[in-house]
């Protein structure tokens, strides 16, 4: 865990076992192994799916939770939540039923902070998974149909990153199609208390580095940036006239940083740490975005000593 505050990490959670401890002893039931109090899973593939449990929630405690409410891979492994207590470090079963998983799971979650609901689903689902942070701690997970009926969430969206716009009271999913560059999406209307399919993105095209770029929403400059990862300097700014996302108009611009604390193309192309995904996010209190490829790579940081475990901060213009 990276405090802001201090500007250091810090180790949340038990030591990992042994691989042969918990593929021996692993509950498939749950898809965890119990080491001393913490239901602790395999490093499995999370994408866009991990989120953040807010303080003083029924089952978490004053630091919040980080949430993994699906993995991918592994007999059994599917929707079944489980998160680490920020303040006690310790791992645990999150909800006390499993979701629905596609058959298609690259896809992600969003937080409707206006209603306390975690929203998550598999590419090409007919149907949501939510938990209720006002529901009672172990809460169950509900299943909801999307909207209208017949629809489907992210639909083709390989590794879809959606984002919730308290303001407006919309969420957008932002994605490619596998093996494309060219981005797509849809957008949500969350007014009823659930997602409703509202149509899909009309923004200008725009081709990205492929699926696994970052996106997130600045509520201050009121845009979406984009960060494709690689290394490269280049950040892309999405603009919507209004608030109205299903039929504002769109604008594309280009803003840049320099020297990124990311790996321009590690081992090769296609390696997970080399692509910004969920990593990518925009910390409001201290108006820049931040994001680290992890504690293995190395970079002159503030005081021009080269640290390991690097965290970047960028400030867009206008903040």
């Amino acid at each position: 865990m990276f405090d802001f505050t201090t500007g250091l990490w810090s180790r949340i959670g038990p030591e990992n076992p042994k691989t042969a401890d918990y593929t021996s002893q692993l509950d498939m039931s749950f898809f965890d192994y119990l080491l001393g109090s913490s239901y602790v899973v395999p490093a499995l593939h999370s994408y866009n799916y991990p989120a953040y449990v807010p303080p003083n929630v029924s089952g978490t405690g004053a630091r919040g939770s980080w949430l993994i409410p699906q993995l991918i891979g592994g007999a059994g492994s599917g929707a079944f939540p489980h998160a680490v207590n920020l303040a006690t470090g310790e791992w645990s079963r999150f909800s006390t039923n499993r979701g629905v998983t596609g058959q298609s799971p690259y896809a992600g979650s969003f937080e409707d902070t206006r209603r306390q609901r975690l929203w998550w689903a598999s590419m090409d689902a007919s149907s949501m998974n939510m938990l209720d942070w006002k529901e009672q701690h172990p809460r169950a997970i509900h299943s909801v149909p999307c909207l209208p009926q017949g629809s489907a969430f992210a639909f083709g969206g390989y590794y879809a990153r959606h984002v919730y716009v308290a303001e407006a009271d919309m969420t957008i999913g932002f994605w490619c199609y596998y093996g494309d560059t060219k981005l797509r999406g849809e957008v949500l209307d969350m007014s009823s208390g659930q997602p409703a399919y509202f149509s899909g993105g009309n923004w200008p095209t725009m081709n990205l580095r492929g699926s696994g770029f970052g996106v997130d929403w600045c509520p201050h400059t009121k845009a979406f940036y984009f960060y494709d990862g690689y290394g490269t300097t280049k950040i892309m700014k999405l603009s919507p006239s209004t608030l109205e996302f299903h039929e504002c108009t769109w604008t594309w611009s280009e803003e840049e940083i320099t020297a990124p604390a990311w790996e321009a193309n590690p081992n090769d192309e296609f390696r997970g740490g080399a692509q910004a995904m969920s990593r990518w996010r925009y910390i409001p209190w201290l108006r820049c975005f931040a994001w680290c490829d992890g504690p293995n790579f190395s970079a002159p940081t503030a005081d021009g000593v080269a640290r390991a475990g690097v965290m970047q901060l960028w400030r867009p213009r206008g903040t």
